[in-house]
């Protein structure tokens, strides 16, 4: 990275950061940290505060609405700092409120900074906006047609930066740091331990799941599961832990809350196997399934949206289980986890291959690598125009 004579670039990393700790916080904390730790950048955060009662997530609130004044004014005192190259926006995803929220602040973004990349770590645009009144919509593409360019994680992503108009799209995966360097492969002989970890709700397969583990149960397989995550409005913890009381899982379940740091990380060394069942219209880049490569563990994922393309190759992964989604989705994954018990040699051949999958693609440093090359590469193609 040669940034000898070269003034460093001033990039705005737009978003909340944690807390909460969902997967898009994370992602923007952690790109603001790589332009940090970085030489060759002047980062700056413009700090949005759209954080609701985990109550009131996907709803728009007085509160929401109320937080877009001291937005505004932060940017204002951003840009009487100096001139920005870049401003790197999380665009709203599926829900009508923050896409509300982008038809107010992209053009004003657009007019503080020389350059507004619009970074899709939300998704789900492509599917809700044929569903959004034809104002809406066309305030919406309006709005991101603006924009300098747009950054996906995914190549199924490019439909969503594609229905707002995007032209300029570049691919740059999501990254996490490498925590399980020092991990030594599992081989349990014990009743293997499951692991799922992400917001619980329907739209992410958890009651699915756990008629799953009912009837796996009822079949004779032994194994424990993990539930890493917090319910989503309007799923409740009471309707949760009632569930698994109907279903006789009390035993066999355990339901961990919301984890991050080091109890995150024993989570995953402890597991034998990881589960994935969601079928969210908001999922983009599953940050759960590289977190679950990195600590080499085998797979059994939904065939959902870009799973596949993050984990391998559809349904023959190389790394474990890409089952297609059926009608009654519980009973997909029963028949994709009675494969993988049959299968149970192979976990650790597979965990080794998704180790070595992470180190090659979702490693902190590609992604430090992927996007020194998007932002220096554009700078010197302008200043050569």
């Amino acid at each position: 990275m040669d940034t000898e004579n070269e003034p460093p670039l001033r990039i705005v990393v737009a978003g909340q950061m944690p807390p909460p700790y969902g997967g898009q916080n994370l992602n923007i904390e952690r790109v603001f940290n790589i332009f940090g730790a970085t030489e060759g950048y002047g980062v700056e955060h413009w700090k949005f505060d759209f954080k609701p009662p985990r109550a009131s997530a996907h709803r728009t609130t007085f509160a929401k609405v109320a937080e877009l004044v001291p937005v505004l004014v932060r940017l204002v005192r951003l840009r009487a700092q100096g001139r920005t190259d870049y401003i790197l926006y999380p665009t709203g995803g599926h829900c009508p409120g923050p896409n509300l929220r982008d038809i107010l602040l992209l053009p004003i973004a657009c007019l503080v900074a020389d350059r507004v990349c619009v970074h899709f770590q939300a998704a789900g645009q492509a599917t809700v906006l044929p569903n959004f009144p034809s104002p809406l919509r066309w305030l919406l593409k309006a709005a991101h047609r603006m924009c300098f360019g747009a950054i996906v994680l995914t190549e199924f992503g490019r439909r969503d930066a594609e229905a707002l108009g995007h032209r300029r799209i570049a691919v740059i995966p999501n990254a996490v740091e490498d925590r399980a360097s020092q991990f030594t492969e599992r081989k349990s002989e014990t009743d293997p331990v499951l692991l799922s970890v992400g917001q619980l709700c329907p739209e992410k397969g958890t009651p699915a799941l756990l008629e799953a583990c009912a009837q796996l149960q009822a079949s004779g397989r032994r194994f424990r599961l993990r539930l890493v995550g917090e319910c989503l409005y309007p799923y409740s913890e009471e309707e949760l832990r009632e569930t698994i009381s109907r279903l006789g899982l009390s035993e066999t379940v355990e339901c961990l809350g919301l984890l991050h740091g080091q109890e995150l990380d024993e989570a995953y060394r402890t597991a034998d196997l990881f589960i994935s069942s969601t079928v969210a219209p908001f999922e983009s880049f599953g940050l759960v399934l590289i977190e679950a490569m990195m600590w080499g563990l085998p797979l059994v994922i939904t065939d959902w949206r870009a799973n596949g393309e993050v984990a391998g190759s559809g349904e023959q992964l190389p790394g474990g289980i890409c089952f297609p989604i059926g009608g009654d989705l519980a009973a997909t994954i029963v028949t994709a986890a009675d494969d993988a018990f049959d299968r149970r040699e192979q976990w650790v051949t597979w965990g080794r291959r998704n180790r070595e999958r992470y180190e090659h693609l979702y490693h902190i440093d590609v992604l430090k690598k992927n996007l020194w090359t998007y932002f220096h590469q554009d700078m010197a193609e302008k200043k050569s125009a």
